[in-house]
């Protein structure tokens, strides 16, 4: 720095300043092209570790919605659900009596104008809708009708030759 202060016009001087201008330029000219490949070569790195990721979680919900579609179809082909000889009370404790071997909270009956054994009507859902024609369905998350929490509700159409309903 100090040559460079003085007006130095000797050719040793001058040589070592274009030197030193060139040797800094390309200082900065690498220093900027590695970080624009460093930056480069992380951002692909992280998208496809990102894409990666979202992968492996999107099989995993899909295996849960499989498993939750199977449970339900368990459930349904129990002919007592849907028994009217059979007490509404104990009709009930059945479908209670699933809960703990499967991933519901738990389960209930609608016939095929949307009353449920819970005195509500679910006819307005879209998992009864769909359920109804035969297509076991799961929601998105919604507000429960029953106690106003939010939950993710499936419906599956009974699998009951003498019952025209749903199980959700």
């Amino acid at each position: 720095w100090y040559l460079m202060r003085k007006n130095m016009t000797t050719i040793k001087a001058r040589i070592l300043r274009v030197t030193l201008l060139c040797t800094i330029i390309c200082g900065i000219i690498l220093t900027a092209i590695s970080v624009f490949f460093i930056n480069s070569i992380s951002s692909k790195q992280s998208t496809n570790e990102g894409i990666e990721v979202a992968e492996s979680y999107s099989l995993s919900i899909a295996n849960e919605v499989e498993m939750l579609r199977a449970e339900l179809a368990l459930v349904s082909r129990d002919a007592e659900i849907y028994d009217e000889s059979v007490s509404l009370d104990s009709r009930k404790e059945i479908l209670a009596g699933y809960v703990s071997d499967t991933s519901f909270k738990d389960f209930s009956v609608a016939y095929s104008d949307g009353k449920t054994y819970s005195d509500t009507d679910i006819s307005k859902r879209d998992y009864f809708k769909n359920a109804m024609n035969g297509v076991t369905y799961i929601s998105s998350p919604l507000i429960r009708q029953t106690d106003n929490s939010i939950t993710i509700m499936a419906g599956a159409k009974s699998r009951n030759a003498d019952f025209n309903g749903v199980v959700y």
